[in-house]
């Protein structure tokens, strides 16, 4: 498998950028190599169109492998990136009880990841947020500055 890690270098806030086809089938491994131990809580945020293709793989391989998961599943489209998304997200929060140690995973495009970063960057002042962009757009938006 051709992995490649880019290293976006930003001082004490630096972070690394990890291409590689196929990571979603090996994403619990990827999780314990960054150092997500598996009693933090995972809230997934995706939509219906990838959720179809990768959700239900993507979940199980969390649960499988003894993390807390959840998918909580948003609305496709710029209308849908508001506040009412967002009031649904913090309710999914509440619910599966997401705490300071938890951490939020976008799986999607552009829409699943500005909603899903303002919802970690908000929720409990901030918890940690990772990005698993979908489509080329959002790659580039989430790899450097996003």
């Amino acid at each position: 498998v051709n992995k490649r890690k880019i290293l976006v270098p930003l001082g004490d806030k630096s972070y690394e950028v990890t291409l590689e086809a196929g990571i979603l089938n090996n994403v619990s491994e990827e999780l314990l190599k960054i150092g997500i131990t598996k009693n933090r809580k995972i809230l997934v945020i995706s939509n219906e169109e990838i959720s179809n293709l990768y959700g239900e793989k993507f979940l199980n391989n969390l649960k499988d492998n003894k993390f807390q998961a959840k998918m909580f599943l948003i609305k496709a489209g710029e209308s849908y990136k508001n506040l009412k998304t967002l009031s649904q997200i913090y309710d999914v929060a509440f619910e599966f009880g997401l705490d300071r140690n938890s951490i939020i995973i976008a799986l999607g495009g552009g829409i699943v990841g500005d909603v899903s970063g303002f919802a970690a960057a908000t929720w409990l002042r901030g918890i940690e947020y990772i990005q698993i962009p979908t489509t080329l757009l959002s790659m580039v938006d989430s790899s450097v500055g996003g």
